[in-house]
């Protein structure tokens, strides 16, 4: 037979509430026979605060006795938390893998494909900034093919992580060092299969279209790039320009870099409008020459004496004797010396 502490201990909370809620009753009711007037407000006041606390005081023991009929709360908020620590370890574990790469992107032993498959091994699934990083150590590492071969897997419609802008540029600025015939047609072909998927191309992916294209003597098609970059918006920049003349063999190229530049604001420096000189002299472009050395100086860029030193040697092939002196007096004046 049960003894009463053992029936009534299951409701040991409720009959403290109900107790509670008695005494605040019968301490408002003394209180409210006590006084009157505006003393019996003040008593009705507090009555109605002791009432909400023996309200609230209820509650808390009904949220007990939920707690204690349902045990299996505890169990998925336990779960919960795990999952949500297992989700944090799995980030950190992310983490540290992108890191390790990017250590070690010039090691001849960092495998981009073991490196995947050990991150597999360990329940992890790479981001975009894990391929971004292997294939940029690929390209760094003058392995080409292997690069190539990552991109295939990442571009593969099947593939989790799908190539970004990142991605198209870092594959272009990889190419342009495979210093192979076909170069130009490669970096075309993963041009247009960038258009294709509609990612669209920024300034660095024109800039380094137009310098491979430079670098393997293709004049004409890196100024059709630069005027494909200026029809999508895009500021044609000092590398873009410093690639161009780079390339000037011949006076039309040259006029069609001097015509270009004039229609951006550029904000230009002497290394630039020294390479132009450069390139005037090599197409024996005296009135050029000339043309850029008064740009430059309205410009307000003072010449240094390496500037002084390409316009001199421009006038010496050209036998300009009297253009030589000239120079030679402006920098007597600015006590400059050659």
């Amino acid at each position: 037979m049960m003894s009463i502490l053992e029936i009534v201990s299951p409701y040991a909370s409720d009959i403290q509430a109900v107790v509670v809620f008695s005494l605040g009753f019968l301490i408002c009711r003394y209180i409210y026979n006590r006084h009157s007037g505006s003393g019996a407000k003040k008593a009705v006041a507090k009555t109605a605060t002791v009432s909400a606390t023996a309200t609230a005081t209820k509650q808390v023991v009904q949220e007990s006795h939920t707690t204690v009929e349902n045990p299996n709360r505890f169990a998925s908020i336990t779960e919960e938390l795990g999952q949500k620590n297992k989700f944090q370890s799995k980030n950190q574990s992310l983490l540290r893998w992108n890191k390790y790469i990017k250590e070690n992107c010039m090691s001849q032993e960092l495998d981009p494909f073991d490196v995947l498959i050990n991150m597999q091994k360990d329940g992890i699934a790479p981001d975009l900034t894990t391929y971004n990083s292997l294939l940029d150590s690929c390209f760094m590492r003058r392995k080409v093919e292997e690069g190539l071969k990552l991109f295939q897997e990442m571009n593969d419609v099947t593939s989790p992580v799908r190539p970004d802008v990142i991605t198209f540029n870092t594959v272009l600025k990889g190419l342009s060092f495979n210093q192979v015939d076909e170069t130009c047609a490669t970096v075309k072909k993963y041009f247009n299969i960038m258009k294709e998927s509609g990612i669209t191309a920024n300034e660095i992916t024109f800039n380094t279209i137009v310098d491979t294209h430079i670098r393997q003597g293709a004049f004409d098609d890196a100024f059709e790039v630069a005027k494909e970059m200026k029809d999508q918006g895009l500021q044609c920049d000092s590398f873009t320009f410093s690639s161009l003349i780079k390339g000037i063999e011949t006076e039309r190229q040259l006029e069609h870099v001097l015509g270009l530049l004039k229609q951006f604001t550029l904000v230009t420096d002497e290394v630039l409008y020294n390479s132009m000189l450069d390139a005037c002299i090599r197409v024996h472009s005296l009135r050029r020459l000339d043309e850029v050395w008064a740009e430059m100086k309205k410009c307000g860029i003072l010449p240094s004496s390496v500037a002084y030193g390409v316009l001199i040697k421009g006038y010496g092939l050209a036998n300009k004797v009297a253009d030589i002196e000239r120079c030679w007096n402006e920098m007597r004046d600015r006590n400059m010396t050659i």
